[in-house]
């Protein structure tokens, strides 16, 4: 169990994170050499640059190159594929810093023109690096659905993971000889802390405690908070005799 600070902000990861590398052309590449490029199924776009403009950045999507090679431009597929790259790349794409927040970026390309929500958004950089709209809304969920599966005070599991987290413990050794386990930690006098210190003095209180249970429970175990001082540490015991029960407990 990895506990997370008190102060974290799940969805301030930075999308630099979740950035792959991104393959580079330049913007004088025939389109015949980029097709060949995007026979590659795991290469969904290309970053062009050209060296006449090196504020610039490019981008060519495959279903922008789909679409130019189809001759929605009226031009011949003969004529289209000895022209430069230059010439079908989205030279306004969505180009953001690699520490800029996962969430900041997930709301700049959601904004986006409707036609533009597939494409990718370019992350500048020491190498230039690329990050899908799907990846970047899938990160936010995770992050979100995270934040709720937490204690916002002590950041241990919430009452409502915990328990979840027991029930299925509980299934999974019906039938065997293992044994769940929960250890009650109740902290007293809470109400008194928290009159002469107010509830951030109750907050520091909990939050210490929590740290120490994490610290000092047994690889496997799960510390989660179910009440307002009550923190719960569940685990599932190893196969051993009746006996010995007490003691590992």
């Amino acid at each position: 169990v990895q506990l997370v600070p008190a102060t974290a902000e799940p969805v301030s990861v930075e999308v630099g994170t979740l950035a792959q590398p991104a393959l580079t052309v330049a913007a004088t590449l025939p389109m015949a050499e980029v097709e060949v490029a995007l026979r590659d199924p795991a290469l969904g776009a290309l970053v062009v640059l050209d060296p006449r403009a090196p504020a610039t950045v490019g981008l060519l999507s495959r279903r922008r190159f789909g679409e130019v090679m189809t001759g929605r431009l009226g031009y011949g597929r003969a004529v289209l594929t000895r022209r430069p790259v230059r010439e079908a790349a989205d030279w306004h794409p969505l180009v953001v810093g690699p520490e800029s927040t996962v969430v900041h970026v997930a709301g700049l390309a959601m904004a986006r023109p409707q036609a533009l929500l597939g494409e990718d958004v370019v992350v500048a950089g020491d190498a230039w690096g690329l990050v899908s709209t799907a990846v970047l809304v899938a990160s936010v969920v995770d992050a979100l659905v995270d934040a709720s599966s937490h204690d916002p005070v002590t950041s241990v599991l919430s009452r409502e993971r915990l328990l979840r987290t027991l029930r299925a413990w509980c299934a999974a050794v019906t039938g065997t000889s293992n044994r769940v386990v929960a250890v009650l930690t109740r902290v007293e006098e809470l109400d008194a802390v928290n009159a002469a210190g107010g509830h951030a003095a109750g907050d520091a209180v909990l939050r210490h405690i929590a740290t120490g249970l994490v610290r000092l429970a047994p690889t496997g175990c799960q510390v989660g908070r179910i009440g307002s001082g009550e923190l719960l540490t569940v685990g599932v015991l190893p196969d051993v005799p009746d006996e010995r029960v007490g003691a590992v407990v």
